[in-house]
């Protein structure tokens, strides 16, 4: 079985200079989340229908300094909340 969807695409180096410009974390996704070159990584959906209470708390944790380990789904959460990012499904393009 097969479905069509859209899928919002970000280049690497984008995704960083967004997450360092709008939430002031100097963050590297190729780092954090361990991708290598002419890869994509899918973020799924943003926001997940599945983000709860637990994940909110954490997530301003690490906006407020007091927390250093972040994935990049809570960097996109967040920049789609802001409305710096639409929601949908999104994947972020690894070529170096």
């Amino acid at each position: 079985m097969w479905e069509t969807k859209t899928v919002h695409t970000i280049e690497y180096h984008e995704f960083d200079k967004l997450v360092k410009e709008h939430l002031g974390i100097d963050y590297e996704i190729v780092a954090d989340e361990e991708l290598r070159n002419d890869m994509t990584h899918n973020l799924g959906l943003v926001p997940s229908k599945y983000w709860s209470e637990y994940d909110e708390r954490e997530l301003a944790k690490v906006l407020a300094g007091e927390r250093k380990m972040y994935t990049s789904h809570f960097m996109a959460h967040e920049l789609v909340k802001r409305g710096i990012l639409p929601p949908g499904n999104w994947q972020v393009t690894v070529c170096w």
